[in-house]
């Protein structure tokens, strides 16, 4: 297969499914072995994001048939496949001129391939390598809800408390996505849930914003922060408010949280509930 990887990974299936677009070639049987081949060669040259981006990763058979494929390499080329890394360039004026990198095991984390990530492991990869945007392996894990990634990671030895560059931890990436097995996961590790990101948002605001109802419930039992507002005076309350989060609203109102407290733009959380038209929370407050 002479063709670009860009091509590879989005015009071939190895089976038919029934929303295929009509212009999907799909590989006869006995060349299966052939595409894998051509998939890892792209790999072996750096094209992680063509090789997990794959349409093809999304089928649990062809997964399988990968990674068995990928076991029965000589395992000091496995190594070196799982420490391959593709750059990126950093744009922006506030980052600086050198290059930084996607790996193998993020890629993995991304998707949800739980025995990738264990193989990427069981070949030494750093399990605290970060992408070019300083999100580490376990935060996409927990942002993506993967807990079974989540758990692999901590348990290899992953840190589980480092932020991204935006100042967010495993820990509120799980709050803000909603993700309560793994919020409970990091809380009986001891994550602090009283942390906050640069914009001054908490774990528990993050999860009023999102309407994360078992998230809040949950925090709100580990007496985590719900009176503290963000940068922009802005609190949990009156995010829940502005959203519509009604059953939220009555967490927060039957922990005692103040009611009739301004932003920066002179409003209130009623004033909020009412530009809105959530008129159940009006009444209620």
């Amino acid at each position: 297969m002479y063709a670009d990887s860009g091509f590879i990974k989005e015009r071939f299936a190895l089976e038919k499914t029934d929303s295929m677009d009509q212009f999907i070639t799909i590989i006869p049987q006995n060349l299966h072995l052939i595409y894998i081949q051509r998939i890892m060669d792209d790999w072996a040259k750096g094209k992680l994001q063509d090789v997990f981006s794959n349409i093809n990763m999304k089928l649990t058979q062809f997964r399988q048939k990968f990674h068995c494929h990928l076991i029965s390499l000589d395992s000091s080329y496995q190594k070196q496949l799982a420490n391959i890394c593709e750059k990126h360039k950093t744009c922006g004026k506030n980052h600086n001129d050198d290059d930084r990198y996607d790996s193998v095991l993020l890629q993995c984390c991304f998707i949800g391939l739980n025995s990738m990530v264990r193989w990427c492991c069981n070949c030494n990869v750093d399990v605290n390598q970060c992408s070019y945007n300083g999100q580490s392996p376990v935060l996409i894990a927990c942002k993506y809800g993967h807990i079974g990634i989540a758990r692999t990671l901590i348990n290899r030895g992953a840190d589980y408390n480092r932020c991204d560059g935006n100042g967010q931890s495993p820990f509120m990436k799980a709050c803000e996505n909603g993700h309560t097995e793994i919020a409970k996961l990091l809380l009986d590790m001891g994550v602090n849930c009283y942390e906050f990101t640069r914009n001054g948002q908490s774990p528990v605001m993050m999860a009023c914003e999102h309407g994360h109802t078992e998230v809040v419930r949950m925090l709100l039992k580990k007496r985590a922060d719900c009176f503290t507002c963000d940068n922009f005076s802005t609190s949990p309350i009156m995010m829940a408010c502005k959203l519509g989060h009604t059953d939220i609203v009555r967490m927060l109102l039957d922990r005692g949280v103040d009611y009739n407290e301004w932003d920066k733009e002179g409003l209130s959380p009623v004033m909020m509930a009412c530009e809105h038209g959530h008129a159940e929370i009006v009444r209620m407050l």
